[in-house]
């Protein structure tokens, strides 16, 4: 999966995340949300990652359109 599979999105799922993140588990993006190591928002029980952050953290091209906690280290993340 590719930023650009996400399309006119704002918001993506956990799943979609880690599937970005090459392979990461979806379970390790929702705790990472629930921690509040990355942004997200939640809905109902999901907990959804703003596509803006994502491409900033990814390629950095655009810039956060909400404050964010502490942005993690991509390769860190990619070991958990």
């Amino acid at each position: 999966m590719t930023l650009d599979d996400l399309g006119g999105q704002n918001y993506a799922s956990t799943t979609e995340v880690a599937a970005l993140w090459d392979g990461a588990d979806p379970r390790t993006v929702r705790r990472m949300a629930e921690a509040g190591e990355i942004p997200s928002i939640r809905v109902g029980v999901r907990y959804m990652i703003p596509v803006s952050w994502l491409r900033q953290q990814m390629n950095g091209s655009e810039p956060a359109a909400e404050p964010t906690a502490a942005e993690p280290d991509l390769d860190q993340l990619a070991d958990r």
